[in-house]
């Protein structure tokens, strides 16, 4: 009898520690996910959003850039999707991208405006460096 009643914690614990990925799993189903570049977040102001007010774009200037930038989180997410390749290749790939939309942007703006998307830029690499972020 004293087997059986030492079992039974152990076999309840050995439950919950099995049960809690599934658990988990569901949260992570019902629970809606972070916004990804691009998109809204809680605050209503993308990533777009925030570029555009920061080099206080014209109405023009914003019509031009949109397209590219919506070109390039489309192939980011293409290259994420890759399971072809490997993580330091899409990591090339992907500084690829984005030297080649930068390069497109800064064609469009004025040398003020060039100065502060450099800044911007600088401030998102740093922003995506702090601990925690991966």
């Amino acid at each position: 009898m004293k087997i059986k009643t030492q079992f039974l914690p152990a076999l309840v614990c050995g439950l919950i520690v099995a049960a809690f990925p599934v658990l988990h799993a569901q949260d992570a189903a019902t629970s809606p996910a972070p916004p990804h570049h691009g998109e809204k977040g809680d605050r209503g102001e993308g990533p777009f959003e925030k570029l555009f007010k920061s080099l206080d774009l014209t109405e023009d200037q914003k019509t031009k850039i949109k397209p590219v930038l919506e070109e390039r989180r489309e192939k980011m997410k293409a290259l994420r999707a890759d399971t072809t390749i490997s993580d330091e290749q899409k990591h090339e790939k992907a500084k690829e991208i984005m030297q080649s939309s930068n390069g497109q942007i800064k064609a469009i703006l004025t040398p003020d405006q060039q100065a502060k998307f450099e800044k911007f830029i600088e401030e998102m690499k740093a922003q995506h460096k702090k601990p925690g972020k991966e």
